[in-house]
Order: C-alpha cells, then sequence, then structure tokens
C-alpha cells in the first residue's frame, strides 16, 4: 500500500523529470517548485553515489569533530573551540546566511559564471595547476560561460594563472576588497579602509602582541616594517606603532628580510598610513593572531572585518568586505543572475561566495565550515576537484 506522502513524492518526481528532461537532463539541478521531500528522492535517483557520498562526508565531519590530522590548531577549530578562525567566521559582517541557503533550492536554469578560489582549490598543494581542471575552465569559457578567479591574493600575484588559462574576465582579489578587468587595465571596485582606522588595528594589534609581522596593501603595493635576518633569527624593526619607534629603510640591515616573506617594500608603516589601505595582515602562530583578532573584534567589529584562508595569517579589510559581496558586484556586470552563479573554495574567507552562489561546491579538503555552506562536495584540490564541479555543473 502506498501512502499519501510517497503518492505525493512520486507525482513530484515525474513532474520534475519532464522538466529536466527539457532543460538539463544530465544536471543534478532541481525546480524550485518541487517538494523538498521529492527533491532528495530525485537527486538519489538521478545520481546513484550521492547517497554513499553523502555518508562519507557525514563520516568525514564526524572524523574532524575529533581530530583532523595532527594540527591541534585545526583540531581545536572542527571541534568548536573558542580558537580564533571559529569566532571570526561567525563575526564576519556575511550577505547570506546558513538558513538563507537550506530554504533556497537549487536553480534548473544553467550556470553562466564560476567563481573559484586558487590555494586550496584551483591549486594543488605544489601550488599547479592539474591539466583535467585547466581544461575545464578553458572548455567552459570558449562556451561563454564567465570563469572568475576569486582570491585573497592581490591581482598581481594572479595575473599568471589568469594568463595561462585564456581567461579575459574580471579578478576579485584581497578577499573581495579589490575587483580588477586586466583586459582594459581598470579598477571596477576597490573598497578601503581609511589609513587612520589601519593605523588603530595596528596598534590594538600590538597592544596584545608587541613583535607580531605586520604589513598593510597600500597602491598595489604590500609594505611592512617587520624584518628577520636570514640566520632565522627573529628580529622586529618596529615593536610598536609610535612614529618614533618605527624603523626607516635606511636603518634596515641589508641582511634581513621581511618577516611577512611577500611585502614589497620594508619601512616604516607611518609613511604610507596617510594613504586608503586595501588590507592589513598579521602573521604569527594561530594563538597569538587568536587574541588580536578577539581585541579587534571587542574594539572593532562595526568598521573592520576578517577574512582567513590560512592558520597563520590574520587579514584584516574593511567592514562588509567580502568575497560574497564582490561577487555580487562581478556577476551585474556581467548580466548573470545569482542563482546561474557556481562558486568552488575550500577555506573561510570562501564562506560567504559558496553561501551567496545559486551553486556552493566545497572541496574534499575543505575545512568543515565550508562544507557546510556548500550544496555539494567534490574531489580535493590535489585530484582535480575543480574539473569535477566543472564538468558536473556546468
Amino acid at each position: 500500500m502506498i501512502s499519501l506522502c510517497d503518492l505525493r513524492a512520486l507525482c513530484a518526481i515525474a513532474l520534475a523529470s519532464e522538466v529536466l528532461q527539457k532543460t538539463h537532463s544530465n544536471k543534478l539541478f532541481v525546480v524550485s517548485t518541487i517538494p523538498a521531500y521529492a527533491c532528495v528522492s530525485i537527486r538519489r535517483a538521478r545520481e546513484p553515489h550521492v547517497e554513499e557520498r553523502t555518508r562519507q562526508a557525514r563520516g568525514f565531519r564526524q572524523f574532524n569533530q575529533a581530530y583532523r590530522g595532527a594540527d591541534k590548531d585545526q583540531v581545536l577549530l572542527e571541534r568548536g573551540c573558542r580558537v580564533f578562525m571559529r569566532g571570526a567566521v561567525r563575526s564576519e559582517p556575511m550577505s547570506w546566511s546558513s538558513k538563507e541557503r537550506e530554504e533556497r533550492p537549487l536553480s534548473a536554469e544553467p550556470v553562466g559564471l564560476v567563481a573559484v578560489d586558487l590555494d586550496g582549490t584551483l591549486l594543488r598543494s605544489d601550488g599547479s595547476i592539474c591539466a583535467p581542471s585547466a581544461e575545464a575552465i578553458m572548455e567552459a569559457a570558449e562556451k561563454g560561460v564567465k570563469v572568475v578567479l576569486c582570491s585573497g591574493r592581490a591581482p598581481r600575484s594572479m595575473m599568471n594563472i589568469h594568463r595561462a588559462l585564456g581567461l579575459r574576465t574580471a579578478l576579485i582579489g584581497h578577499n573581495g576588497a579589490l575587483v580588477f578587468d586586466p583586459v582594459t587595465n581598470t579598477t571596477i571596485s576597490h573598497d578601503t579602509m581609511s589609513g587612520p582606522l589601519a593605523r588603530q588595528v595596528i596598534e590594538l594589534a600590538r597592544t596584545v602582541e608587541p613583535g607580531v609581522a605586520t604589513a598593510v596593501e597600500v597602491d598595489g603595493r604590500c609594505y611592512t616594517d617587520t624584518v628577520r635576518r636570514r640566520q632565522k633569527q627573529a628580529v622586529t624593526a618596529a615593536p610598536k606603532t609610535s612614529e618614533a619607534s618605527m624603523t626607516s629603510v635606511a636603518d634596515i640591515d641589508p641582511t634581513q628580510i621581511p618577516a611577512a616573506g611577500f611585502a614589497d617594500s620594508v619601512g616604516a608603516l607611518v609613511d604610507v598610513l596617510d594613504r586608503p589601505v586595501t588590507k592589513v595582515m598579521f602573521v604569527g602562530t594561530s594563538d597569538v593572531l587568536g587574541g588580536i583578532q578577539m581585541s579587534l573584534q571587542a574594539r572593532l567589529s562595526d568598521k573592520v572585518g576578517f577574512a582567513f584562508s590560512d592558520l597563520r595569517l590574520l587579514q584584516v579589510v574593511r567592514a562588509g568586505v567580502d568575497k560574497a559581496t564582490a561577487l555580487a558586484k562581478v556577476a551585474a556586470l556581467y548580466g548573470v543572475r545569482r542563482q546561474c552563479v557556481m562558486a568552488i573554495g575550500d577555506a573561510p574567507n570562501d564562506v560567504g561566495m559558496l553561501g551567496w552562489a545559486g551553486l556552493g561546491v566545497a572541496l574534499q579538503n575543505a575545512w568543515g565550515e565550508v562544507r557546510q555552506a556548500a550544496h555539494f562536495t567534490c574531489a580535493s584540490n590535489d585530484n582535480g576537484g575543480v574539473a569535477e564541479a566543472m564538468r558536473r555543473y556546468v
């Protein structure tokens, strides 16, 4: 005997199958008018391995709640303890909510724009791009799909990848603070914090940890006042933020190198904090950065936001800035509706754009927060996860 509930589900599945055959017979999308209980049946019927993958993902999450590798900091994060990244993800002003994503069904419309994170997503652990992922991106671009690279990196460090893939789309850099068109060499949007606010951020951070390595992004260049000796003896050129204590470029020993490791110039930060600042970066251990993040959150939560892609790098941007808001701007620029946008990522700074996009995809190596924000999970970055996502859903 078939219950009334089962009968409704079967009717919904039949209706959905007819619509899907007319639109995307080989996709995993569902029509928004189909009840949620029918959607589950459709997914399982059209893709048998989804159930197995869901079971594996559930087991993987349970495993992560106890341990994740041998990294103590990561273990604490996955268990929900008061470690800086977990708190920062919760406090970051996002343009979406997890409840909203759960209530918003997947669209049956074709994907017109794909936002792809770089480190940990498109790039493998060794920093290279696997051939299948590169081919999948180029094939999608040839079909007219807009493929947009999104990263916490500066656009200047994304250009080689952009050129290698033959893309002609905008770049989203600095976790959404800067949207740049490399084809026309124009800035589409640039959300900065004031110099005085950046200085306040640094002062508060160095109240917590006087010797924390600090860098700022200003006018397309990265500046730091923190150096270390090549003999691996850490040296802080400016333990405080007062102008008198800050060293000048002339005072720096040429045998020393930036502690941040990626700065363009070493010198007194006070010399550049009279201009708009794209972001402030702190490099250190997770416990040090955790204290800094909590201090900034307590004092400046309405003025700054936080972005994380690595346990030992804290990036501070203007409040309201993230990849989601930047992706919304780029989608509007290209005339692509939200439900036709797919986002692929792995780290906490990708959570916003995965939740905002019509289809969010996390990779198997992604953080727990990211997998929870995504609709589906594909292979890891080292195993062509981007290629799998592109060929399955685009």
